[in-house]
């Protein structure tokens, strides 16, 4: 057997977001983002004290990208210092803006602790 091409190894982490459509009308994704929360009730006033978009890097999802009724999205954020801190200080939300409402479909993200993230990136390392 012969191989073409070059493999790419990628030794980041990453925070991972997948949605599904369930409903039965198509949806437009124009936004990956992510916001961080001071607390409960800022997250109920709808007022982020931290925002980021994401900058997606899937080509077989390309932003704006059409979901329609049972077909998935996924999008990556790279997984640095300031995210895990981010998680850890604050409520940290992943989300989505659609055009299905005007309010951005979150999800929340739990504290990712330092040991967590250590110990995946030594496992990444094991395996190179």
């Amino acid at each position: 057997m012969v191989q073409r091409g070059h493999a790419y190894r990628d030794d980041n982490l990453y925070l991972a977001l997948s949605v599904a459509n369930v409903g039965k009308a198509d949806t437009t994704i124009t936004h990956v983002i992510l916001y961080g929360f001071d607390g409960w009730w800022s997250y109920v006033r709808g007022r982020p004290i931290k925002t980021a978009v994401v900058n997606h890097g899937l080509a077989a999802y390309p932003i704006p990208y059409v979901l329609r009724p049972g077909q998935t999205f996924m999008s990556l954020a790279h997984q640095d210092a300031d995210l895990e801190k981010w998680s850890r200080e604050m409520r940290l939300y992943g989300g989505v803006i659609h055009s299905f409402k005007k309010q951005p479909l979150l999800m929340r993200v739990r504290a990712i602790s330092t040991s967590d993230a250590e110990k995946a990136r030594n496992a990444i390392k094991r395996w190179a």
